[in-house]
């Protein structure tokens, strides 16, 4: 029931992704560190993702179809269990990060910030949800689109799940 997605539409779901970061907190910018530090490398990143995103919420099924504005103003109107993708004109930011995650795209670039980003910006309803609760954003939705099924498809990240461990066995069994 994951349905595939074309042209225009599909080009609009891609905007609201945004790629990995990597980011020192300004608080140890240029900081001599004497102690040991453990180095936490993570192993199939994008992969872990989708287990994750699988786990918690799972892929949206159904047709996705366009959001009426009228109805759906704020976060809170979007029906329980309903994934998203908006469009929407943050206004004001209440709450500061030491490490903020406002995402802004430009050309050649991806910049992090606590600013009331200059333009429209694109992003699912997961993140929104995020923005509203740790950087207390005010905002308005100027478009977007919704599934139609609120049911979830968990399939990926049971597969991904399977092939992490067959992974890990193949690891013990043979550790060359």
């Amino acid at each position: 029931d994951v349905y595939e997605q074309t042209g225009n539409l599909r080009d609009y779901i891609a905007s609201a992704v945004y790629g990995g970061r990597v980011h020192a907190n300004q608080t140890y910018v240029k900081q001599v560190v004497e102690q040991k530090i453990a180095d936490y490398d993570g192993v199939s990143l994008y992969p872990s993702a989708i287990n994750r995103l699988c786990r918690e919420y799972g892929l949206p099924t159904g047709k996705c179809i366009k959001i009426n504005t009228d109805e759906v103003k704020q976060f809170d109107d979007l029906k329980d269990n309903e994934y998203a993708i908006l469009s929407i004109k943050i206004t004001k930011v209440n709450k500061k990060q030491s490490m903020p995650f406002i995402a802004e795209k430009t050309t050649d670039a991806l910049n992090y910030s606590n600013d009331v980003p200059k333009d429209i910006i694109h992003i699912d309803s997961y993140t929104l949800g995020d923005y509203i609760k740790f950087h207390d954003i005010e905002y308005e939705i100027v478009q977007g689109v919704v599934w139609s099924d609120r049911n979830k498809n968990k399939k990926m990240g049971e597969l991904i799940a399977t092939l992490f461990k067959k992974r890990l066995e193949n690891k013990k069994s043979n550790p060359a």
